[in-house]
């Protein structure tokens, strides 16, 4: 999770406002520490006005964002395909 949070920030961090699909499909396990700096990157995003879509879950991992109310504060589509299409029909800020 702190290689990741790391990551995010230096690849995209302050310097990037639009939009970011994050496809999480080779993801078999995510523990609170990856959930947290998810959370923390979508609302980075969210605040400079970007667009933050996940796609690609695993059904478990799929249950645990719900179980944790991911899918009501963020755009969560069942594939990547479906994410991009989310974007592609979102206005560009």
């Amino acid at each position: 999770a702190d290689e990741f949070g790391e990551w995010m920030r230096e690849n995209i961090g302050a310097r990037w406002s639009g939009q970011v699909l994050l496809d999480l499909g080779g993801l078999t396990f995510i523990d609170s520490a990856g959930l947290r700096e998810i959370l923390i990157f979508a609302k980075e995003i969210a605040g400079r006005g970007g667009r933050f879509v996940i796609g690609g879950l695993a059904e478990e991992i799929h249950q645990t964002f719900r179980l944790v109310g991911f899918h009501r504060i963020m755009d969560i589509q069942d594939s990547t395909d479906d994410a991009l299409a989310s974007l592609s029909h979102s206005p560009t800020p």
